[in-house]
């Protein structure tokens, strides 16, 4: 997950193998009880939820924030 500092906006990005299992994973998501625990502390009203495709991947090395 990253973090906007300046606008206190969160992002999570998860990449599929394919859109098909990305919907799946999303709906059941929704269903299981332990993800709804999560789901209760985020604002409904600013979500948003998006399936887009890669255009481009660029893979480094990754850096652990202090």
């Amino acid at each position: 997950m990253s973090l906007n500092e300046a606008t206190q906006e969160w992002t999570d990005i998860v990449y599929w193998t394919n859109l098909p299992n990305a919907q799946a994973a999303s709906e059941n998501f929704m269903k299981d009880e332990g993800a709804q625990k999560l789901v209760a502390l985020i604002d409904s009203s600013t979500l948003v939820m998006a399936h887009e495709s890669v255009r481009m991947s660029a893979m480094g090395e990754c850096i652990a924030s202090a």
